[in-house]
């Protein structure tokens, strides 16, 4: 189990705060287990020359994938990894959202716009999400509000970083 900056447990605290405990689990998690290493870039390069020229064919002996193991996240770069980490789930949980969306318009039909609904009620489309008491309702306008604010998302999660290092290093 590797040793966790003390200085995450304000990001922990607040993604838990925000309804986000799946994702502090996930940070917490990884920088627990360590960053899987991705393929080699020679296997990048062989992979990338394969697919443009359409080639199915088994990876050559030399090219195996060669057993590998995580690597830790040293403390000090702990921060600057979680502000990125986090950033790129969120976007990723967006993005997942923002398709989810898309597929319901092409099953139901445009639903983007106000429609009058099966129960009678008018308004755009809503998916209801959450268990028991935390049950809240998504719009494709709420989606689009938090990809917007992702950016700026990013430069507090980077300046939370950056003075978080500064401290760690006096």
């Amino acid at each position: 189990m590797a040793t966790i900056n003390p200085r995450l447990l304000a990001l922990v605290e607040t993604l838990i705060n925000g309804g986000a405990d799946w994702l502090a689990v996930e940070l917490i998690d990884t920088i627990n287990s360590g960053r899987w290493p991705e393929e080699s870039e020679e296997v990048l390069v062989a992979t990338r020359s394969q697919v443009r020229e359409a080639i199915v064919q088994e990876r050559s002996r030399e090219l195996e994938r060669k057993p590998v193991e995580p690597v830790p996240i040293p403390l000090d770069a702990q921060m600057a990894w979680a502000a990125e980490f986090v950033a790129d789930r969120i976007d990723a949980a967006l993005n997942n959202l923002s398709g989810a969306f898309a597929n319901l318009d092409a099953i139901l039909g445009e639903t983007s716009a106000d429609t009058t609904l099966k129960d009678g009620a008018a308004g755009p489309l809503a998916v209801r999400v959450g268990t028991g008491d935390a049950i809240a309702e998504l719009r494709l306008g709420d989606i689009e509000q938090a990809r917007a604010g992702m950016l700026q998302l990013r430069f507090a999660l980077r300046r939370w970083s950056l003075d978080g290092r500064a401290e760690f290093q006096t």
